[in-house]
């Protein structure tokens, strides 16, 4: 069985601003989720898009990009992201 969580985020800034100010001086939300998913689609493989660097000593396992799609209509974004979970295996007997 495939389980999945969904995680819903209204973010208010994303970008660079000068100290204090609300104006944004270059980037933001879209360019930044365009530049991930440019990243992760250059033709490297899926084991290579791990987002952030794991710590097994604190249960930190990998999370790769899967996706992002941007609705051009209200200017919402999904990401999706793949988490690396433990192996389970099941005795029986």
């Amino acid at each position: 069985m495939l389980e999945a969580k969904i995680k819903f985020f209204d973010i208010k800034k994303c970008g660079f601003y000068l100290r204090g100010s609300n104006q944004i001086e270059f980037s933001g939300m879209n360019d930044t989720l365009n530049n991930l998913h440019s990243w992760a689609s250059d033709g490297r493989e899926f084991v290579n898009t791990t987002t952030y660097e794991v710590d097994p000593d604190n249960d930190l396992r990998n999370t790769y990009f899967c996706n992002w799609h941007r609705n051009d209509v209200n200017g919402d974004s999904i990401l999706i992201l793949w988490n690396e979970v433990p192996n389970v295996v099941e005795h029986t007997g």
